[in-house]
């Protein structure tokens, strides 16, 4: 379960020990308003799905150690992350999961999920969460950032 304050403290952690870096430089790099920046490390909010993976691929993460979900960092190559509605249309294929299944289990609403797979809105990071569980894989590899379950 991602906990607002692990993230905090991993976002912290990257931008003060390892890299040295502002909010205001941070904002400018991960194409986010600064005061955003000022809610994450307050753990006051998570990032949107696109900043998430903007703020992992600077600080050459993977997202589910951001935000708590792995103790360790495990770097690694990271692939572009595709559209979100292909590589969520391509995991119900490959898992051979059905939509029905992932509402059942998730009280996601379905028109959220057909929202997305439509590409007409992208998940939150705890939605983002509850998809890779009900797929049983990492969010990186939902996302499409890494090959590899």
């Amino acid at each position: 379960m991602i906990k607002l304050s692990i993230f905090a403290e991993r976002l912290k952690e990257l931008m003060l020990d390892d890299n040295q870096i502002s909010t205001d430089e941070l904002s400018s790099k991960v194409n986010v308003d600064s005061t955003a920046i000022r809610e994450y490390l307050r753990g006051i909010r998570l990032p949107s799905m696109r900043v998430l993976i903007n703020l992992a691929d600077y600080f050459n993460c993977t997202t589910d150690f951001l935000l708590g979900l792995e103790a360790e960092n495990y770097k690694t190559q990271f692939s572009k992350c595709p559209p979100f509605n292909e590589r969520f249309a391509f995991l119900f294929k490959r898992k051979g999961k059905k939509k029905a299944q992932l509402k059942k289990k998730t009280n996601i609403p379905e028109s959220a999920i057909y929202n997305w797979l439509r590409g007409d809105f992208e998940p939150n990071v705890e939605n983002l969460e509850k998809i890779a569980e009900f797929f049983e894989c990492s969010i990186d590899y939902l996302i499409g950032r890494v090959d590899y379950e």
